[in-house]
């Protein structure tokens, strides 16, 4: 639903379309009658009507969280910045829900690889933000605790954020559980979008 940004698109019409594969997830919500749209490799979401057409575009303020350079695309594609830094440089949008009240919930991830052989291991640092009702502003970069061993999982139910916690024992288990943390915008400090 929707276009592909014009980032992406430059992307893929490039000779190395590295920043489109590596930012490929893109998320889509829908509350008060209108679609919003994020993707991982921008710090933009976009507001869609029934049609899919974009009507706004927000600018999701960066307050904790790394943010996405704006020559990232450049960075990746055309000077050919390595793996590891494109892994770690810049947060990005993993989940986006509505919330009750009209709102939408969403989480960023700043990755660290722990290792990159023979393939990367990555854990994160996990950000949630609320979008309020009218889109106007939003609540950002609140800090998930989880156990930062290997990178969580996380989605939303009403306001709710169920997080999958999980890290490797001293015996080399694999151990999981999954914290759950209310969502509110009480004592949030706005900033415009």
């Amino acid at each position: 639903m929707g276009g592909l940004p014009e980032q992406y698109i430059a992307s893929l019409k490039s000779d190395n379309w590295s920043y489109a594969t590596r930012f490929r997830i893109g998320s889509l919500a829908y509350a008060g009658g209108r679609f919003v749209q994020g993707w991982s490799g921008l710090d933009e979401m976009f507001v869609l009507n029934l049609r899919g057409e974009v009507v706004d575009t927000l600018d999701i303020p960066v307050a904790r969280r790394k943010g996405v350079p704006a020559n990232l695309r450049e960075r990746i594609d055309i000077e050919h910045s390595p793996f590891r830094e494109q892994l770690e440089e810049s947060s990005r949008l993993r989940q986006l829900f509505p919330i009750p009240g009209g709102g939408f919930a969403f989480t960023h991830h700043d990755q660290t690889a722990l290792r990159m052989e023979p393939m990367p291991v990555l854990t994160a640092k996990v950000w949630v933000g609320v979008l309020s009702p009218d889109l106007s502003q939003a609540c950002v970069d609140t800090l998930v605790p989880c156990d930062f061993e290997i990178r969580p999982m996380e989605t939303f139910r009403g306001d709710t954020l169920f997080v999958l916690d999980r890290r490797i024992d001293d015996s080399e288990e694999l151990q999981t559980w999954i914290l759950m943390y209310l969502v509110s915008d009480e004592g949030c400090e706005w900033l415009s979008t």
